[in-house]
Formats: C-alpha cells, sequence, structure tokens
C-alpha cells in the first residue's frame, strides 16, 4: 500500500517529498481515443500529477442509471492510462465543479427534484451521497492508499466562497457553509476514500482537516489585468491560517475561456511565467495550471457563461494551453512549463526548505524618473518606496538555495539594482555589478542569490535564472538561461578560477568573487569545481530535454519517447516539415553512430563538452494529409412547423406555466411551441406579450409569418397581422444551455421554455381585451432532427443541390431553418500527425454542424470562433459533413427580412509532424 502525508511544507507520497506540478486535464472534453497521447506529453513536460473533474451529469444521466464503461467515460481506463505515464491524480467529484460545464456538473434530473443544491439541505445530501458512493465504487481501488493508484488528493465541492458571498441566503452562515463541506468529506471517508482532502477558494473550512487552497487568475478579462495582490493575499492567509497544511494553488492561470461574441482572450508567455514565479515564491507547493490539456465543449455540453452572452465556444483551448486542443504541444508555454518542472524538480528545497521574506531583498534604484509627493514635501525615491508602480521584490531563503523574485507589473520597462546582505560573504550585496536590471512590462524574474553549485563553489547572484541540473557521466550539468537581450553576469565563489569551455565568457576576479559576464545569445559553457554550467538564452532553454542518460537541446518538435536496449537508445521524435532540426546532445557514454532508418547520421563534437555531439535533421515541406470536398452541397428546408397549416395531433400538450425541466425535457435542442387564438371585432391594437426567462433564444411564428426573433420579454404588436377568426402562433424555443450554477451568470438555478405569461392584449371594438394563454401543443426537435438528417446513413437524394460557389444566400422560402449535407475525402501518410480543423469564416446567423454523426461544433456569427477542431477518431476515408444553419429572418427593428448565408467552408491543418526514430550506439 502507498502512503500520502503532508504538513506545511508540502505532501510526502510514499516516504519521498514531492513538489507537485501539473495541470488540469478534462478527459469528459478530449476524446478517449487521444487521452493517451495527451497524457504521454504531459509526462514529457515534467508534469508528475494531473487534477480532473468527474462531472455528475456525464456519468449519470439518468437517476439511478450510470455509465461508467462507455470509452468517453470509462474512468478507469482513464485512471489506468494516468498510472501508466506516471502521473498521480487530484479527483474531483464534486458534487459542483463550475469548469463552465452546463449547470455546474449538476444532472438535470435534479430539477424535478425538491432540493436546494449546494447547501446542506437533506434532499440535496442524500443524493449527493449517493453520488459519493458511486464515484467511490469507480476509483477507491485506484487511491494510492489502496494500492500503488496514481490518485493522491480529493476535491469536495468547488469555489464555495464565491457563492457564500454572492448568495449568502442560500449558502447561510459561516457554519452552516462548513457543517455542508465537512459533511461531504465525512461521505468521502464512510466510503474509503481516505486520501487527504482539500476545497478550492473555502474559507468557512480553515481549521478542519480539509486544506482550503487557491485560484490564481490575475488577469480577468474585462475585470482585472495584472491583479497580482488580490490573489496573493488569498495566499498570504493561507499561510497563516493553515500554518500545519501545505500551499497549493488548484487554478494556476494558463488562460481564459472563450465564449461568443467577445473576443479571444489573450494570455501570453511573460503572464503565464509571471504567475508561475509569482506562485513558486510564495512557497507552492502543488500548482495546477488550468488548463493544462485543451479540449472541446461538444455541443451542447457548454454553459452559458459568465455575465451571460450566448454561450461558450466549443473550443476549451483556454488562449493557448501547453497542449493545444487538438493535441499540438504550446511552442512557448509546453517549454517553459517543463522548464519550470526541471528546475522544481532539481531544487524542491525551494519550496519545501526555504522561508518567504518580504524585505531581504530591496530594490535600490532605478525609479530616479519618478517623484513621489507628500504632504510636506516630494522626492526623488530611486528604491522605488512609496511609488505604487508594480515593482516587487521578495525572496525564498534556504540554507543551500534562495532565490530572490523581482516582477515588474507597470506598462513601462524598468531598469533598476537590487541589494541583499550575502550569507555566504556576510555582507550586503548589490547587484548586477554593472549596469542595471532592465525588466521587460508584464514580467518576472527568480534569480538565484547564495546558492549552491556544487560544496563550496556558489553562485552568491546572477542576471540568469537557474534551468535545472542533470548529472550526466558522473559530472553535474547546470543550465543558466535569461533573455536574448539581457547582458548576462554571474558572481560565484569557487576556490579555484572558473574554466572557459565554449563561447565568449568574460572573467573578473573581484573581492567577493569571480565574476562572469556573458551574452545570453550566445551559448557558452564554463566549469566550477566540478560542476559544467550552460549558458542559454531563454527559448533555447525552452527546447531542453534531459532523460537518465542524456541532455538534449533540440529544434526538433518533441521528444515522444526513449527506448534503451544495451549500447543502443532509441529516440522517438516529431520533426515539422519544411524546419532545419538542430540538435545538441550531451550523452553520459560517447557516441559511437547516430542513424535514421539505418542510413547514418554525419554528427560533430560540441567544442569543449565531453560527451557532446551536434547533429541536424532537415525535412522538406510535404503535404502529409488532405481534406477535399467531393460532392455538392445538397439542402432541404425545415419550418414546416410554423405554419397555420401543419398537423400537430400527434404532439404532447403542456401547461403554459412549466418550465421544460419540469416536464422532464431535459435534452438541449430546438422545442417547438403551438397554439390558436380567436379574433372578433374591429382590432383598434392588439399586442402579442410574451415572456420569457430572458436568457434563451426564441422565434415566433403568426399564422406562418415570422414576426420575432429574440432573447427578451417583448411585446410584439400584431394589430396589422390578425385576421378575423382563428389565428395560429408556432414559437421555435431554442434551448441551449443552462448557467454553470454559478454566482457570476445569472440564476444559479436556471429554467427554460415557455412557462411565464404569454397573452394577447389589447382593445377590440373600443373594449380592453386580454387573453392568457393556458396550454399549448409541443414537441421536441426540429423535423431534421427526428428524420435524422446528420446521420451519415441518411439517404439525401432527393435534397436540391446546390450550384456550386463562393457564397451561398438562404432564400425566404426556404425558412429560418436549412439543413445542409456534403461529402469530403481525408487521407493522411503513415507515420505524421496532421490534425485536421474546419474554418467557418463567414456565415450568417449560427450553424451546428456534424461529421459522420458527431456533433462537432457550433459556429456564431458574432464569433470569435472560425477554426474547429475535427478529431481523427471520428474520421474516415469518406465522410459525411452535415450543418443546420439558423438564419436571422427578422431583425429586431423590423426592417424586413434579412437572408441567412455563408461562405464556402475550408478545410486545412493546424500542423504536420513527422515520427522518426533516431538510433544512438554508444560505447
Amino acid at each position: 500500500m502507498g502512503t500520502i502525508k503532508f504538513d506545511k511544507a508540502g505532501f510526502i507520497i510514499n516516504g519521498k517529498r514531492e513538489v507537485l506540478h501539473g495541470g488540469e486535464f478534462q478527459y469528459f472534453r478530449i476524446l478517449s481515443s487521444e487521452w493517451d497521447d495527451r497524457l504521454r506529453k504531459m509526462k514529457q513536460s515534467g508534469a508528475n500529477f494531473l487534477s480532473t473533474y468527474i462531472p455528475w451529469s456525464w456519468h449519470e444521466p439518468v437517476e439511478g442509471q450510470y455509465d461508467w464503461t462507455s470509452p468517453e467515460r470509462d474512468v478507469r481506463r482513464f485512471l489506468d492510462l494516468c498510472k501508466k505515464n506516471g502521473l498521480y491524480v487530484v479527483i474531483k467529484p464534486g458534487p459542483y465543479i463550475c469548469a463552465e460545464w452546463d449547470f455546474g456538473g449538476y444532472p438535470h434530473w435534479f430539477y424535478e427534484k425538491d432540493v436546494v443544491f449546494r447547501t446542506g439541505e437533506k434532499n440535496y445530501m442524500a443524493l449527493t451521497k449517493t453520488w459519493f458512493s458511486a464515484c467511490a465504487e469507480v476509483i477507491r481501488p485506484y487511491l494510492i492508499t489502496k494500492g500503488e493508484g496514481p490518485i493522491i488528493l480529493m476535491q469536495v465541492e468547488n469555489e464555495y466562497d464565491h457563492l457564500c458571498k454572492y448568495h449568502p441566503e442560500i449558502t447561510g452562515s459561516k457554519e452552516d457553509a462548513r457543517k455542508y463541506v465537512t459533511t461531504l468529506l465525512q461521505y468521502g471517508r464512510d466510503d474509503g476514500l481516505d486520501v487527504p482532502v482539500f476545497s478550492n477558494d473555502c474559507e468557512s473550512i480553515i481549521g478542519t482537516e480539509i486544506i482550503n487552497c487557491n485560484t490564481y487568475y490575475p488577469n480577468i478579462p474585462w475585470f482585472t489585468w495584472w491583479r497580482n495582490d488580490f490573489y496573493e493575499e488569498q495566499m498570504e492567509t493561507n499561510l497563516r491560517e493553515q500554518p500545519d497544511k501545505p500551499l497549493m494553488v488548484l487554478e494556476a492561470q494558463a488562460g481564459w475561456f472563450n465564449k461568443h461574441g467577445y473576443p479571444i482572450v489573450p494570455f501570453e508567455l511573460p503572464s503565464f511565467e509571471m504567475a508561475t514565479k509569482s506562485i513558486t515564491a510564495f512557497g507552492t507547493s502543488l500548482i495546477n495550471y488550468y488548463m493544462f490539456a485543451g479540449g472541446s465543449t461538444w455541443p451542447y455540453w457548454g454553459s452559458k457563461g459568465d455575465g451571460g452572452g450566448i454561450g461558450m465556444t466549443t473550443t476549451y483551448d483556454f488562449s493557448g494551453v501547453p497542449i493545444r486542443e487538438w493535441g499540438e504541444t504550446h511552442e512557448d508555454k509546453y517549454g517553459s512549463f517543463k522548464l519550470w518542472a526541471y528546475f522544481l524538480a532539481s531544487y524542491p528545497q525551494i519550496v519545501t526548505e526555504a522561508t518567504l521574506s518580504y524585505d531581504a531583498v530591496k530594490l535600490v534604484s532605478g525609479a530616479s524618473h519618478l517623484s513621489a509627493l507628500y504632504k510636506e514635501k516630494s522626492s526623488i525615491n530611486a528604491d522605488f518606496k512609496d511609488t505604487y508602480q508594480g515593482l516587487f521584490a521578495l525572496a525564498r531563503l534556504g540554507k543551500d538555495y534562495s532565490s530572490a523574485l523581482i516582477r515588474n507589473l507597470g506598462d513601462d520597462q524598468q531598469s533598476l539594482t537590487a541589494k541583499f546582505t550575502s550569507t555566504t560573504l556576510g555582507k550586503e550585496i548589490t547587484f548586477p555589478a554593472s549596469g542595471p536590471l532592465d525588466l521587460e512590462p508584464h514580467t518576472a524574474t527568480f534569480l538565484p542569490i547564495d546558492f549552491t553549485l556544487s560544496g563550496d563553489h556558489k553562485i552568491i547572484w546572477s542576471v540568469s535564472e537557474v534551468g535545472f541540473k542533470k548529472d550526466i557521466g558522473g559530472r553535474t550539468h547546470v543550465i543558466l538561461h535569461g533573455p536574448k537581450a539581457r547582458p548576462g553576469q554571474t558572481l560565484i565563489v569557487s576556490s579555484q578560477a572558473p574554466k572557459l569551455l565554449a563561447g565568449e565568457v568574460k572573467q573578473e576576479k573581484t573581492s567577493d568573487g569571480w565574476l562572469l559576464s556573458y551574452r545570453h545569445d550566445q551559448e557558452a559553457a564554463f566549469q566550477v569545481g566540478e560542476v559544467v554550467v550552460l549558458v542559454y538564452e531563454t527559448f533555447a532553454a525552452y527546447k531542453l530535454w534531459q532523460q537518465p542518460d542524456f541532455l538534449m537541446q533540440s529544434d526538433v518538435y518533441h521528444l515522444d519517447h526513449v527506448k534503451q536496449s544495451g549500447t543502443t537508445t532509441t529516440l522517438g521524435l516529431q520533426i515539422k516539415a519544411g524546419k532545419a532540426q538542430k540538435t545538441s546532445l550531451i550523452a553520459s557514454k560517447k557516441i559511437k553512430k547516430i542513424s535514421l532508418a539505418g542510413e547514418p547520421i554525419p554528427f560533430k563534437p560540441l567544442k569543449g563538452i565531453d560527451g557532446g555531439v551536434s547533429f541536424q535533421l532537415d525535412q522538406a515541406p510535404v503535404q502529409a494529409a488532405k481534406a477535399e470536398w467531393t460532392s455538392n452541397w445538397k439542402y432541404q428546408y425545415d419550418s414546416a412547423e410554423s405554419l397555420s397549416g401543419y398537423d400537430d395531433t400527434s404532439w404532447g400538450s403542456i401547461a403554459a406555466d412549466k418550465p421544460l425541466e419540469l416536464d422532464k425535457h431535459y435534452e438541449h435542442g430546438f422545442y417547438w411551441y403551438r397554439w390558436a387564438f380567436d379574433v372578433q371585432g374591429n382590432v383598434e391594437s392588439l399586442f402579442l406579450d410574451f415572456k420569457t426567462n430572458n436568457y434563451d433564444r426564441y422565434l415566433v411564428y403568426l399564422n406562418g409569418e415570422l414576426i420575432l426573433t429574440h432573447n427578451r420579454s417583448y411585446w410584439i404588436d400584431i394589430g396589422k397581422k390578425i385576421k378575423q377568426g382563428k389565428n395560429h402562433v408556432a414559437v421555435m424555443y431554442v434551448y441551449e444551455w443552462h448557467t454553470k450554477a454559478h454566482p457570476h451568470e445569472g440564476p444559479i438555478k436556471k429554467i427554460s421554455g415557455l412557462y411565464l405569461p404569454v397573452c394577447v392584449r389589447g382593445v377590440i371594438d373600443g373594449k380592453d381585451h386580454k387573453e392568457e394563454f393556458k396550454s399549448y401543443k409541443m414537441r421536441p426537435f426540429l423535423g431534421g432532427d427526428l428524420a435524422k438528417f446528420q446521420s451519415p446513413d441518411f439517404d439525401d437524394s432527393k435534397w436540391p443541390q446546390a450550384a456550386p460557389n463562393k457564397k451561398y444566400i438562404i432564400q425566404e422560402d426556404l425558412g429560418i431553418f436549412a439543413w445542409f449535407r456534403r461529402e469530403f475525402s481525408f487521407s493522411k501518410k503513415e507515420g505524421w500527425e496532421a490534425p485536421l480543423l474546419l474554418r467557418i469564416k463567414k456565415l450568417k446567423e449560427r450553424s451546428l454542424f456534424f461529421v459522420n454523426g458527431h456533433a462537432c461544433g457550433r459556429s456564431e456569427n458574432v464569433g470569435p470562433q472560425v477554426d474547429f477542431y475535427i478529431p481523427a477518431q471520428w474520421l474516415k476515408e469518406q465522410n459525411n459533413f452535415t450543418m443546420l444553419i439558423e438564419g436571422p429572418g427578422y431583425g429586431d427593428r423590423h426592417l424586413g427580412y434579412k437572408p441567412a448565408w455563408f461562405e464556402e467552408l475550408e478545410f486545412d491543418f493546424y500542423y504536420n509532424a513527422r515520427h522518426i526514430d533516431i538510433v544512438l550506439e554508444t560505447e
């Protein structure tokens, strides 16, 4: 049996202290055929754990009927793969998950229950206890405490502080909140879930055995930018109020989600790295990036999204995460994460043994351009005191390894110097020695001070960051790196002069030690004692890969795997077409031969580096895959239900005050309502008073004519459109989203359908007239849904065929809803990666589309998404593409019919990469 324990310094797993560095991987957003690929890439990045939710709605869509075995819901297989790939798992069964997931992960049948969810109310808790027991049956054998399983931690609830703050009328007192969350803990314990438990953003549980932990999102779009202090105050609170527990950040910002109608949220590398370094500086022993592996939110699993809007995009790539939605590694963020993972694995003492200090490192110059204005005087404070310009320094002080975090959150570059008292030298030191440290806007640097290389060989200070250390062939290699534009300087204490090995390094003996000067954009190496120090520009350091017997710096796209057999090592690489692939290797044994597919590759030794060689791989541009349309568009009308003469006698009925959910209609999609009313006499004015939940979209037809499309309550003037006698109303209600049961996006429990009063009111024959409707005829789904137009087996031979062109304009007689079908071919060369995308550049108003019957995505005229990932799992040599287009019809201002239209859709590929095996033969 394995063990996991914790103290204030972090986690001890199977007797070994671990700094946990990983990220969010949501198996329900990634097809099961892709799990192993993404997990291997996580492992190769240096991650040692992942975190995932278990959405209740994904596994119990019908009460009492669980699905743990179908391919996309096979949690056991997923956990087996995590174990195979050497990744610990942080499991989060809810009951509430958020995750921009429909209804926050609650199953829709909750709506028919008399419960107050996310509280200690007895009916809700009874359902939750049953859910926890169902989860426990699946995950219990995978706990580290039940064998060598991968699960080391469990979360209960999620972001409960948000609900407590915005809806205290739901959560009650702090004691009520505490009791609710600790009861969830007890449910897990009753079912044998005996790993440590935490809750994310849940202050009420401080003082219990549950660990309270944090999010770290300084850059929230349209809300706050670079607001680190708010999130760091939370970390400080936990350090102060949980002195016996580790500091954990369960959502370290790696990006932000996208919503229809809003721009794609930028989250660039400096933000990613600033978050990483800041969190580490506070001593965080578990950093979970949200997200790490991107995914897709297939229709209709997403929520409406914060602030309302019209829902989440299909892509859940989260501003470009380390592993993209389509499986490509993000060149910068993946490399940055990998380098930091190597650093934490090399020097865990920076987190586990060093202490946080706010005043050990002080900024002493650089603010001479700033004037501080006091009541009695003004002054130039060169040390940034009282300037509040986003300049910040703190330190982690340890016995052998200390570091200084210096960051610039302002909009301008800053040139500065700093000072600290060196324990090695026993004196105060100001650095850099010559010239200031230039710090770009919105960046952070994590610099070594009093940092041991080996024995009595130490770095006193450096303007280069330490990457990691690697033992090769009995010798320790230490990586230093820095930005291309930053001149490199390092002060070293050593009993002997450092030895220049490669590149240009200037060396000066000072009273404090050996001052080494170099450039980061020119690779260099020097030796201090028995330690070889390798200098790289930071982006070159991102391309470093360490394996047990070698260190590789390479332009190759990805290192898939390494296999060793005797004196032979096989490197499984991916290389992108059309790029030169320069590679350097430092091996523990002398390399005799390098070959590819049996053919030798010429190589040469690395000057000054024992065991080092370099070689180049070239891959000419290749069209690795091909996708093209093989038929013209066929199309079909689908609005017959709007017509007055439509036969709805087979439809069911629904009371006018009954929401869809309470009539047990849980499936998202399209719902038709129909009813009729009589008008007799002289109509002076008449309105259809249409009340809705002010969230969902609806289209209103009167006597077969579309008179309104909207998503808000509305008075529709029908006085000139009415006829004597019977009038027919048809409403297409689009039931796409629930909220994510979160305080920031409207009703916690949003209900849907025509359940608010709808009536006809006005003046007829000089008298006030009002008729309120009591019931409707109702049928779920479009006719095309029922006929399975999206099925690849559907016979569309009688459909009209569109003449091929660049743009297609849908005429009024085709109606607001129209289906389009087309065939395409797909082929890919063996041994290549070429993820397919569909580009919908311009389409008005919206579309829902399918590939071989699988719902692949949803596009909106308002954007921002135009490229949609088509998973290889759904592709064949010949494929069907089906698209449902909903046109705009009438605008809100009644300016007449506006035709739907779309430009020709295109295929493309996110990237091409070839799998190759390089064979190294050593002595």
